[in-house]
């Protein structure tokens, strides 16, 4: 097994009723360090986690879960997670409470017949601009110790939780390219083993799949394309953080000493 075989193998969380929930450990940065593992999960939805799975959380130490979902997933898919004192939520929604219906179920209904990679890019891009408070307090979290190991997610663990790991990553120095396939993950743990249960589903009703399995997958370069835009508009990740995102410099110097270490001889 390869040195990144072995990685990918620890990085996964093996748990029951959720299929995204990765460490982010063990990314090297641009100055020479490496993100530090047990710090900083990501996750998909933490609804229909089991008796075993809460028990894995628990032994993980988690002490801070950001649950990026609006309020209609969140009445309709509880977190399984328990009031505990050495356990804390927060929500910081990311997403419109008025639509009455999502993407998947417009998709379904025929009203979008096609979500391409640019378009995909492009509404992140805009997710990015409308919730950067949001994005900005998570990462605040992030750089205190005290709130580690934590915890975010949303709930396929794509959109609004790949973001929050770019910015993340980003601000630690990690290359655009490792962001890039930390986002590609997705599609290797959840979004593969979705599309058997969608797929035949949306056939049945007239959807042509491949025409919208960007929107249904995290493919590589709708993260390029949305980092080359965020460079663009705002000049680097780090002056997005430190523009609209409201951080600090002490904050980005906090995320780096917590979150990063001297690569071990």
């Amino acid at each position: 097994m390869s040195e990144r075989d072995q990685q990918q193998r620890q990085r996964l969380v093996a748990l029951e009723g959720a299929l995204n929930c990765r460490d982010l450990g063990g990314y090297a940065t641009a100055d020479g360090r490496v993100t530090r593992w047990g710090r900083v999960y990501r996750s998909d939805g933490l609804d229909q986690l089991t008796d075993a799975d809460l028990d894995l959380i628990a032994e993980l130490g988690i002490r801070l879960v950001i649950d990026f979902r609006i309020d209609r997933e969140v009445d309709l898919a509880p977190s399984r997670l328990p009031d505990h004192p050495d356990l804390r939520r927060q929500r910081l929604p990311i997403g419109d409470d008025v639509a009455g219906t999502t993407v998947i179920e417009r998709i379904q209904s025929g009203e979008i017949t096609s979500y391409n990679a640019e378009q995909v890019a492009a509404t992140y891009e805009k997710i990015l601009e409308q919730a950067a408070a949001e994005f900005g307090t998570a990462l605040i979290h992030a750089a205190d110790a005290v709130n580690h190991p934590m915890m975010f997610h949303c709930t396929a663990g794509k959109d609004r939780t790949g973001l929050m790991a770019m910015l993340l990553l980003g601000a630690l120095r990690v290359p655009d390219d490792e962001i890039t396939r930390d986002y590609e993950l997705t599609t290797h743990y959840r979004s593969r083993k979705r599309l058997v249960i969608l797929r035949p589903q949306l056939e049945a009703a007239g959807v042509d799949v491949d025409a919208v399995l960007p929107f249904l997958t995290a493919q590589a370069p709708v993260m390029a394309a949305t980092i080359e835009a965020l460079c663009r508009r705002h000049g680097s990740i780090e002056d997005y953080l430190t523009g609209p995102a409201g951080l600090s410099g002490k904050t980005l110097a906090d995320l780096r000493a917590h979150l990063t270490e001297s690569v071990k001889a």
